[in-house]
């Protein structure tokens, strides 16, 4: 129903955001110059994630927040080695509160941390 396709088009919204901000972080801070967790390698993750998803037969809805946690998985390098999952899903946090929750609920959200 309309409910289903609504969440469809926030969570396509929301990876889009997503994309755009890890992208800038992990391009901008000094992941640049790390020999692994780097955009390179987030972007492998992200890839491996469609390619998975895409053979166990996930749907979108079932995708969509593992692509977004794939995303943040290691921007938290961009302010700590050490410690750097519970900064990963700080910034994941905060950037969902800066969207103004006009994308997904705090329920969806939490789906993904």
């Amino acid at each position: 129903g309309s409910t289903f396709t609504s969440l469809i088009n926030k969570l396509k919204d929301m990876l889009q955001r997503v994309e755009k901000f890890c992208t800038k972080l992990l391009s901008e801070s000094e992941c640049s110059s790390l020999p692994f967790h780097n955009l390179v390698h987030t972007q492998e993750v992200v890839n491996h994630v469609k390619l998975i998803s895409n053979e166990l037969g996930l749907k979108i809805e079932e995708t969509e927040p593992i692509l977004i946690a794939a995303c943040f998985h290691d921007t938290g390098h961009s302010e700590a080695y050490q410690g750097h999952e519970d900064v990963s899903k700080r910034l994941a946090k905060a950037f969902w509160k800066k969207v103004e929750r006009d994308v997904l609920t705090e329920a969806e959200l939490r789906s993904i941390i």
